[in-house]
């Protein structure tokens, strides 16, 4: 087997900003490379190469760590040397080092340490910030200015009282401008309203329950409240008052968007090693195969053969990156009414990458569609973040069990949910680790609340909590002991269908002559577009930008269809999609990309404006799409 020249490591190490050095133990010396005089912010003349010099050079506060790690391994020969420790450059600057390393040996002794340095002052001042962030939200969270409540109800309609605590320092109202405005309903932000003036039936049953919703203050801001409502009822059982307290939970809500994202990015980073792992294996089958497919001895059958072959690791190479794409958005993906099912069993592979060797992770989703209305990205979070805590419950590994299926909740089928009865999806986690001590298993979803110690930020559980009632739904913990604990998410089930373009009649050559705009800017994408859609009849002008394509001017009034990508140089796809359909209303457009976390992006995705093809695609599909667009109902939901 070939191995890669010493310059590509020497490549590879400057790309990763990685500085290299070596010890020689028997004679004292140590040598760095370039990156590391960088590091140092010395010249090669003003080291030495003694380990005094480099002594000298570490924070005074660090000299003795530093010393008793490489002693000890030294003393170990250790396979595995690694410490953070600070700096001084000649300006007097502070930097953060990380180093790496191991003992070389010769007949037991040793002889080199080899290793490498790594500048990690950004993210240690990031850390420090985090933790400084994170002491200061709690102390808001301790003395936050709140709101108590009394509300008598005339009919459905709450007619507050404010019994103590200050309402306008809470939402940024006065009461006059609440009447203003028509009432507490109208303060609402839309996209709530409907969520919360459901639950009026579920409090009229007698049950409390905690909403949180937005609303629109006096300055025109979104802040999020969290409303803990208590149902006061007669004897003969009518709901007559509504006690609670409220509370602005806009900066936690910052803050577990914070977290999301930095849990996306843990998970990914964990990932990286298994990913590549399997992205070298689809890489070598494809190498593999285009030889076989070049070698003009290969016979007819061995090369459809190959060519099947390379569709498939194709396909698997789209479904990894699909699901890295789905665990790293920072954004919230497209909410939209999705199969719970099929989203669970595409992040199968990627949860038992996260889970590890020890633990297995089965997933059973079956093959019934499962609608609701939700984001796939949130689902796959929430499913990330359950199985991350179930293998942190299983430390000498064990089993996740990760099922999908509808359930009809009764106040005589389940008393244990909260949930108002009716149909849900439900997804269940469960492991046999350790189990939740019963005097913790009421404040796992409290904020800021862990078992971890250190390890934990307590937000992990209330992130997901909050993503459940985001659409409507409840995360529970359904069941704890010592054998093993299940956490159950439910989410409304949608009566809509999954969301997705009409079929038409299958044609055994799907195209039309239609004249399409394809704007693309990447030029070999754009030719096999091309390509593909005038090989199926279609008349084709090609734009590499938006700004080339509005430049038309009046030839545009001739394209009957458009095929554009969302991401491009200057003025994105969705622009030019806005700007046509102001022209024609009616215009076909289909929009390609292979990530969108754009939040106005986004939106209109998800508000139904233009379908989406994902890329990658086969050719077979783009033509299907865009046959599927050009003959759908010409009715678009306004921009």
């Amino acid at each position: 087997m070939a191995t890669l020249p010493a310059e590509i490591y020497e490549e590879a190490a400057n790309s990763a900003k990685l500085g290299v050095w070596l010890w020689d133990i028997r004679t004292g010396l140590i040598t760095w490379s370039d990156r590391v005089f960088e590091l140092y912010e010395l010249a090669p003349s003003e080291f030495d190469g003694s380990f005094e010099a480099f002594r000298d050079r570490l924070h005074p506060d660090d000299v003795d760590g530093v010393q008793k790690a490489i002693a000890d391994a030294v003393a170990t020969c250790a396979k595995e040397y690694y410490i953070e420790h600070r700096l001084i450059t000649p300006s007097g600057k502070v930097k953060w080092l990380e180093a790496r390393g191991r003992v070389l040996q010769e007949g037991g002794q040793p002889t080199t340490m080899v290793g490498t340095a790594l500048d990690v002052t950004a993210r240690k001042t990031s850390e420090a910030r985090t933790a400084s962030a994170e002491a200061r939200l709690r102390l808001f969270s301790e003395h936050a200015s709140d709101y108590v409540y009394d509300a008598s109800m005339d009919g459905t309609r709450a007619l507050p009282e404010i019994v103590a605590g200050s309402f306008e320092r809470t939402t940024g109202l006065t009461p006059e401008q609440v009447e203003a405005r028509g009432g507490w309903l109208q303060v609402l932000h839309p996209d709530d309203r409907e969520r919360s003036i459901g639950l009026v039936a579920d409090l009229a049953k007698g049950r409390s329950l905690v909403n949180e919703y937005r609303i629109i203050d006096g300055n025109g801001n979104t802040r999020w409240l969290r409303d803990r409502i208590v149902p006061v009822l007669d004897a003969e059982g009518t709901l007559r008052r509504l006690v609670g307290g409220v509370t602005d939970v806009t900066s936690e809500r910052a803050l577990q968007e914070q977290l999301a994202s930095a849990q996306r990015q843990e998970a990914l980073a964990r990932l990286a090693g298994s990913v590549a792992h399997d992205f070298n294996n689809l890489l070598t089958v494809l190498m593999a195969e285009a030889s076989f497919l070049r070698d003009p001895s290969t016979s007819p059958v061995e090369r459809d053969r190959g060519w099947s072959e390379v569709d498939d690791t194709l396909e698997r190479a789209a479904q990894l990156t699909a699901s890295l794409l789905a665990f790293g958005r920072k954004q919230v993906g497209l909410v939209q009414v999705v199969d719970v099912a099929h989203v669970t069993r595409t992040a199968a592979g990627i949860l038992q990458k996260a889970a590890g060797e020890l633990v297995a992770v089965q997933v059973r989703a079956g093959a019934n569609v499962l609608p609701a209305v939700a984001s796939a990205s949130d689902v796959h979070l929430c499913l990330l973040n359950l199985t991350l805590n179930a293998r942190d419950a299983m430390p000498g590994g064990g089993l996740v069990n990760i099922s999908a299926a509808e359930v009809d909740l009764s106040e005589a089928t389940d008393r244990v949910s909260s949930m108002p009865p009716g149909r849900y999806v439900q997804l269940l986690v469960s492991d046999n680790g350790r189990g939740i001590d019963r005097a913790d298993a009421n404040k796992v979803f409290d904020p800021y609340f862990t078992t971890k110690g250190s390890a934990g930020t307590g937000l992990g559980l209330p992130t997901c909590q909050s993503i459940a009632q985001r659409y409507g739904g409840r995360l529970e913990l359904l069941a704890t002991s010592a054998l093993g604990t299940t956490f159950r998410l439910l989410l409304p089930r949608s009566e809509k269908p999954v969301a997705t373009l009409a079929q038409v009649p299958f044609k055994a050559i799907v195209g039309g002559t239609e004249r399409l705009l394809l704007v693309e800017d990447d030029p070999a994408v754009r030719h096999a577009t091309e390509r593909a859609l005038l090989d199926r009849g279609y008349a084709v002008t090609t734009c590499g930008s938006v700004e080339e394509a509005l430049a038309l001017g009046p030839q545009l009034q001739r394209i009957q269809g458009v095929l554009t990508d969302i991401r491009l140089p200057g003025k994105s796809g969705l622009d030019l999609a806005a700007h046509l359909r102001a022209l024609d209303p009616a215009l076909p457009i289909l929009m390609m990309s292979g990530h969108v976390d754009n939040p106005e992006h986004i939106a209109a995705l998800s508000a139904g404006r233009y379908p989406l093809l994902n890329k990658p695609f086969q050719l077979d599909t783009l033509a299907r799409r865009m046959r599927e667009v050009l003959d759908a109902p010409r009715a678009y939901p306004p921009n």
